[in-house]
């Protein structure tokens, strides 16, 4: 299979068949097939590529699609620092290594910081890195016990247990005297936080990862054999609970969901199979900037809470009657338990610094408005990955509020975990500045 690694927003040339295609280019057969994938995620949740007569251009997807003898891996454009816009090794590694952080940080994934440092993950694609880390942790996982649960079923039995139902005893069992239509609970290791594990393996495999990948791959879809396999639209990836008992699959199970969600059913066993693992760069900006403030500098305001998606709030921008309309959920807000002092959204994108006014999107700035005025905050920000040329600047609101949104810079064009109390100690500075707060003690 060949490997085609670009940067995000990176363009991958496609040549006519019957040509061979040089390093980091497709031929048209490639190229069909990678339409036929991207149309099925454009249709779910976003297309990965602008699709140009000639080129392929990636979007704010980075991660990988891969299709039967090919595989493409996108990683972020980091302005600045090692990551240079031609897309050579060295800029390549330096944004696998600083995604694998973020994605570590953010938290939703079996990607621990101290991973980032193994020289074997940083070589390997990025699919692989995390199949392998994936298929470690939940073999260590299962060493330690099998999630049992009581599961609903429904069966004809020869003795009473659990309920009788009545509509399926008079369909199916109308004249039986020595069989029961019956709903009862088993106790068991079928459960659907199993079976979505072990179809998360069995994707995982057809992804053809590495020796080593696939024998733990095999030896965990081995020891849930007692657990059905289901297809995906029947696994049910949202109803699974999670609870005391078994949280430590938790990150498990959301980087199974993440997996199943991408990918494309199949017409029968024999269909092409496509793999994808994707993450959408903002999102996955939000969550590390959530992540790490959480983590490395709010200890420094011990006064200050972080609700991430306005989490305990219900406001909305409108109200019809008694229903509200447009539920509002900046990326960020810090409060102090009475007042709201300071809302933040996180924007993975890139102002032009060559323009003659600086200025976010006309979007970007309503939405700040409406967050202003609806939270009750004075002090509003929209944060940027930062870029050469650009400096904060602030917009006043025009009424008695008083009211002014910021546009504010964090940057990443360093090497994220190495230095990483660098950035901690200019996010300490950034926040102390923005609330007029003095901070107790420096972020470690």
């Amino acid at each position: 299979m060949r490997w085609i690694r670009v940067l995000e927003h990176g363009r991958i040339p496609v040549v006519e068949d019957g040509e061979t295609p040089p390093d980091g280019a497709v031929n048209a057969a490639e190229r069909r097939r990678l339409g036929h994938a991207d149309r099925w995620r454009g249709a779910e949740g976003g297309s990965v590529f602008h699709w140009r007569a000639h080129a392929l251009v990636a979007r704010h997807w980075v991660g990988v699609l891969q299709v039967p003898g090919i595989s493409v891996e996108i990683l972020p454009k980091i302005e600045g620092g090692h990551a240079a816009p031609g897309g050579d090794a060295e800029s390549l590694a330096f944004a696998r290594q600083n995604l694998l952080y973020m994605l570590a940080v953010a938290g939703d994934l079996p990607l621990r910081e101290r991973d980032i440092a193994d020289l074997s993950l940083q070589r390997m694609p990025l699919s692989e890195t995390l199949l392998a880390l994936f298929a470690t942790r939940l073999d260590e996982a299962l060493r330690i016990g099998v999630e049992h649960g009581y599961v609903t079923e429904e069966d004809e039995l020869p003795v009473l247990r659990g309920k009788l139902v009545p509509a399926r005893q008079a369909a199916k069992l109308p004249a039986r005297l020595d069989r029961f239509a019956l709903r009862f609970e088993r106790f068991c290791e079928d459960t659907p936080l199993n079976r979505i594990l072990k179809a998360a393996c069995r994707a995982g495999l057809h992804a053809e990862p590495a020796a080593g990948t696939g024998h733990t791959l095999r030896r965990c879809v081995g020891v849930l054999d007692d657990v059905a396999d289901l297809p995906v639209p029947q696994l049910g990836l949202d109803r699974v609970q999670l609870t005391r008992q078994n949280e430590r699959f938790r990150t498990l199970f959301n980087f199974a969901r993440l997996i199943l969600g991408q990918q494309a059913p199949t017409a029968s066993s024999g269909a092409t199979r496509t793999f994808s693992l994707l993450f959408d760069m903002n999102a996955v900006f939000e969550r590390f900037v959530a992540g790490f403030l959480q983590r490395y500098v709010l200890p420094a305001f011990p006064a200050i809470t972080l609700r991430a998606q306005a989490r305990g709030y219900g406001l909305h921008l409108l109200n019809r009657g008694e229903t509200g309309v447009l539920r509002l959920k900046p990326d960020l807000v810090l409060t102090d338990g009475t007042a709201n002092l300071l809302v933040v959204d996180t924007k993975w994108k890139r102002l032009d610094a060559a323009r003659r006014e600086i200025r976010p999107s006309r979007e970007d700035l309503y939405q700040m408005f409406a967050y202003a005025h609806r939270f009750q905050c004075s002090r509003n920000a929209l944060l940027y990955p930062l870029m050469e040329g650009l400096e904060p600047h602030d917009y006043a609101v025009p009424d008695p509020s008083g009211a002014r949104i910021g546009v504010r810079f964090i940057g990443l064009s360093r090497d994220l975990r190495a230095n990483r109390k660098e950035l901690a100690d200019e996010l300490v500075t950034l926040l102390a500045r923005e609330l007029g707060i003095e901070p107790v003690e420096r972020a470690a």
